[in-house]
């Protein structure tokens, strides 16, 4: 079985101090490999060891040191330093063969285990682990059997009867040798390259082998929202690649919901998927998308597991840190990332700035990771990274090492809560070292011509063709952009209706609160009050003047008391100002140091990006990206990637206690300026009663303690009008009835009937508002999760349309591939039709030479020159054939000896002129100057006589003798390359004069 794995990761509890999961070596099991890793500072050492150790075993593993650093120089530090680590097996000892290790393992370890420890430099153990092994081995596989199908970049098991030495094992994928990991007695562990679809793949073992064919594919699960929270939905995004050529059979695989207690996937807990050739894309993967619906808080995993015919079980492809939240905060803002300014095509070989953007302005890039391939089946090739937002992110693309032709250029980007996107944008590109893509043009015109002629009946696909596909995936390109848009538009309006009822439904349970409040201060304050009402009247009727002097006393030292309470309150209240300011600064230091503690985890794991504190919004903000997840502990779900996910959660929760805090902090300094308001209205109170002690009024003193009391319903009615100036959106009516119902205060006792019924008549209306905002939230509740349902539809449609543009692209790409191969083809012919063509001039020029030569033996003959001269001018030839000549040098040699006289001049002259000329035609350029020092005025009448000869001339002859007719008394002998002729006159001596070069027109 093949099984690729989706892991959701939930918050757990945070490490102490003292724990330090980078230092803990680990044990992986997966794919019939057995991994032992050994962390160190400098990076990591991995021991691969076959995963059946059977007592008694001679055993293969192979040991590698993967060392940290994020450039090159730094990762050369490291290796260095890993090299003087050692892996020893105190047990039992390992023989060293070349790049792997061979153990046999005693029959004892069957109890103990096998042990390994990596020892420093110092040869100090530093770390220890003990792989298990089995009782001794029954038996083994009679044969090899060979999975059909391969994951790349992990194990590739293959059972059979080997015998535990990798020495004598031969791998190959397609042909090309690959080096197995381990090997036991039962199978042996390679991993396959990166050679994607259907290949060849061989393996033997002594006199054992098999041989057959294998498809290598690619399993990928992402899931749109890597945080999700109960109630909400996101999508798990499914991709196999590597189906090119499926033929008949389809391809079965099965999706697996591993925790249906925590989500619902659609289609069941259980999701068989068959894949025929009709539903594979024209890029040789197959996609499909499944909803994930979140019932509680948790961690999940989800896993796609293929079928293989052995049903020997593969490794898979590692977990995605993805979770269910316990809160019912909104969806966050998606994230998504776009390629711009690209031109298409290409043209130009300067460096190309690639940049990314994102598209929501709310949500901004955090890092991004670009990389380019040669469509259609190349390999990723990553160009650069980006954490600087200064400028922009972007990378140079330095393309003088690429042809041309069709590429996918690509961005991988993070966002401020660590949201992935990435955006893909196929583009043409014109040879930035050479001739423009699909306008093949020759400086040789004869290829030229026939290059053209031959391209009429071979090329079969016109650049139209291309250029219509291309035009149709812009347009599919476009349309899903378009519905995109339309459903950002969607999801900002559901994330603002969501917003709205969240607000209505904290102003509905803010204003009950308030209503709790106040109606405990009108309950506590009418008894009293009615009481000191009913008294008053008692005085100004029956009792008139005469007052309770002892009452009176008590009025004011009540009124005392509440002074004095009023002012403790006050102080409480200003040191609640002065803990909310110190929590603030407390929880915005520990951000600023869970931001540097990210920092420090993914960069010292190899990721590109940044962690900081942004404190006007209150947030951390992270973003990383990583060239493939090969070698990261945080990536392949080890003890780093559980801390990200805690400090994760961290930063969530102080971010929240943070915000918290802030409103605690404008809660607390608003409630000391009610409480200092509170403080003068009583302190009033109590001089109205001592003035009213002074004159024995009991009557005034009574009215000073309803104002007191009054002054305490005043207090609660401010706490909510205080929220009403925050909330202006309320309805305004409310905050009118308020303001006149606080302006009649203090009362006298004669108004305090009519007050009560005015509260009454306040409170009434204000649960009218607390019902209708409770019924308003419910309504924008529904609008926003019918927004949001219509934009996740829409986003489908687009994933389609992007979907069909790639295979449009695809297409293209094909198409433009079929071009290039036909073109190569009529090139091919040209240059055999070209080859043919040199051959006959070469044979042309070769009767030259010979012609040469019988005339410097004819004159040897004549005894003009002595007898060695041709073997010397031959042997010259031979050493400088296609140098510059030493024309010097050749006179020595051809003409020593020579007779001295008119004739023997004249000679002389001559063979220096035919001497230049002979070699002109290995060094053209640099003979040139030679050629104009030798020549001599010729009058153009001439030139042109012997032009318009040499022009007549059928078949042209490339060297000869020639008399114009026009011209009877001159002899001339030339050499003809092309149209330029060096041109000589024959001496009446026999001589050969240089006259220079013209030029055929």
């Amino acid at each position: 079985m093949l099984n690729c794995a989706l892991a959701m990761w939930a918050v757990g509890a945070a490490l102490s101090p003292l724990q330090t999961p980078t230092d803990i070596p680990t044990v992986e099991r997966q794919g019939g490999l057995l991994t032992l890793s050994f962390p160190a500072p400098e990076g990591t050492i991995r021991v691969y060891l076959p995963e059946d150790l059977s007592a008694g075993d001679t055993i293969s593993g192979t040991v590698i040191a993967e060392p940290k650093g994020a450039t090159d120089p730094e990762r050369e530090k490291n290796a260095a330093a890993l090299a003087k680590y050692s892996i020893t097996t105190p047990q039992t000892s390992s023989s060293d063969a070349g790049g792997y290790r061979k153990w046999q393992l005693p029959k004892f370890t069957q109890v103990t285990g096998l042990r390994f420890q990596m020892v420093s430099p110092e040869g100090k153990g530093v770390g220890e682990l003990v792989a298990r092994v089995q009782p001794a081995r029954v038996a083994s596989p009679s044969n090899m059997v060979p999975p059909d199908l391969g994951v790349l970049g992990r194990p590739f098991p293959v059972p059979g009867p080997f015998d535990g030495d990798l020495g004598n094992t031969k791998t190959t994928f397609g042909g090309l040798p690959v080096q197995p990991l381990a090997e036991s007695p039962g199978q042996m562990i390679c991993a396959p390259p990166t050679l994607l679809g259907k290949t060849r793949f061989g393996c033997s073992d002594g006199p054992h082998s098999t041989a057959g064919d294998v498809r290598l594919v690619t399993f990928n699960i992402q899931v749109t929202d890597p945080v999700i929270r109960v109630g909400q939905s996101t999508n798990a995004q499914i991709r196999i690649g590597g189906l090119d050529e499926m033929g008949s059979d389809p391809v079965k695989c099965v999706v697996i919901n591993h925790n249906p207690s925590i989500v619902e996937l659609e289609g069941g807990d259980l999701v068989p998927i068959q894949i025929e050739p009709s539903q594979v894309g024209s890029d040789g993967s197959f996609r499909k998308q499944l909803r994930i619906t979140a019932r509680s808080v948790g961690l999940y995993s989800l896993t796609l597991r293929g079928e293989t015919r052995s049903q020997v079980p593969l490794g898979s492809s590692p977990p995605v840190p993805t979770a269910v939240e316990p809160d019912s905060d909104p969806p966050p803002v998606p994230f998504e990332v776009r390629l711009s300014g690209l031109p298409n095509p290409i043209r130009g070989n300067r460096p190309l700035r690639i940049v990314a953007e994102s598209v929501r302005p709310d949500v901004q890039i955090e890092a991004a990771l670009f990389s380019v391939r040669l469509e259609p089946n190349g390999s990723w090739e990553t160009l650069g990274t980006d954490s600087n937002p200064e400028g922009g992110f972007s990378v140079e693309w330095d393309r003088s090492d690429y042809a041309g032709g069709t590429y996918s250029i690509r961005v991988d980007a993070s966002g401020g809560d660590g949201q992935q996107a990435s955006d893909q944008r196929v583009v043409t590109m014109e040879d930035p070292n050479g001739l423009p893509s699909g306008s093949m043009q020759f400086e040789n015109r004869n290829f030229q011509r026939d290059f053209t002629q031959i391209s009429a009946s071979i090329v079969t696909v016109s650049d139209s063709t291309i250029r219509s596909k291309r035009n149709r995936a812009t347009n599919l390109r476009n349309a899903a952009e378009e519905r995109r848009r339309r459903a950002r538009e969607l999801e900002d309006a559901a994330r603002a209706a969501w917003e709205r009822a969240a607000r209505k439904r904290s102003q509905a349970a803010a204003l009950e609160r308030l209503d709790r409040n106040i109606e405990d201060v009108l309950r506590n304050a009418a008894a009293q009050i009615d009481a000191l009402v009913k008294r008053i009247e008692e005085l100004k009727g029956a009792l008139a003047g005469q007052g309770d002097p002892a009452a009176i006393d008590k009025a004011v030292a009540d009124l005392q008391q509440a002074v004095d309470d009023c002012e403790k309150e006050c102080e409480k209240r200003k040191r609640a100002v002065a803990d909310a300011e110190k929590r603030i600064a407390d929880l915005e230091q520990e951000l600023e140091n869970l931001a540097n503690e990210v920092n420090d985890l993914f960069h010292g794991d190899g990721w590109t990006g940044n962690a900081r504190f942004d404190k006007g919004a209150g947030i951390v903000r992270w973003g990383f990206v990583r060239d493939g997840s090969s070698g990261s502990e945080i990536a392949n779900w080890g003890p780093k990637s559980q801390r990200v996910n805690d400090l994760r959660k961290k930063k969530n929760q102080l971010a929240k206690d943070l915000k918290k805090a802030k409103q605690d902090l404008e809660d607390a300094k608003d409630a000391l300026a009610d409480c200092e308001k509170e403080c003068e209205a009583k302190k009033k109170a109590l001089e109205d009663a001592k003035k009213a002690q002074e004159q024995k009024d009991e009557a005034a003193a009574n009215e000073a303690k309803i104002d007191e009391a009054v002054a305490e319903l005043d207090k609660a009615l401010a706490e909510l009008e205080s929220y009403l100036d925050r909330n202006p959106d309320l309805p305004s009516d409310l905050k009118d009835k308020l303001d006149r119902l606080r302006g009649k205060f203090p009362i006298d006792s004669d108004e305090w009937e009519a007050l009560k019924k005015e509260i009454d008549d306040f409170l009434k209306r204000k649960q009218q508002v607390e019902e209708a905002l409770r019924k308003e939230a419910e309504a924008e509740d529904a609008k926003g999760n019918g927004d949001w349902g219509k934009a996740n539809d829409l986003r489908g449609e687009a994933d389609g349309l992007e979907d069909e543009a790639r295979r449009e692209e695809n297409a293209a790409s094909d198409l433009e591939a079929e071009k290039r191969r036909q073109e190569a083809r009529a090139a091919e012919e040209a240059k055999k039709r070209d080859e043919e063509r040199a051959r006959a001039e070469a044979e042309q020029h070769r009767k030259c030479i010979e012609e040469f030569k019988k005339w410097i033996q004819d004159n040897i003959d004549r005894g003009i020159l002595p007898e060695d001269a041709l073997e010397k001018f031959e042997n010259w030839l031979n050493e400088h054939a296609g140098k510059i000549p030493d024309l010097v040098g050749v006179i020595g040699k051809v003409l020593e000896g020579v007779s001295t006289g008119a004739t023997g001049t004249g000679l002389a002259n001559g063979l220096t002129a035919l001497g230049a000329t002979i070699f002109y035609w290995w060094a053209e350029a640099e003979l040139k100057a030679a050629c104009a020092r030798l020549s001599k005025k010729i009058d153009e009448r001439t030139k042109q006589l012997i032009a318009l000869e040499l022009l007549e001339q059928r078949p042209p002859k490339p060297c000869g003798v020639i008399q114009p007719k026009q011209n009877t008394s001159e002899t001339w002998f030339y050499f003809r390359k092309g149209n330029k002729v060096l041109l000589f006159k024959i001496t009446r001596s026999g001589g050969l004069e240089c006259m220079g070069e013209i030029s055929l027109r």
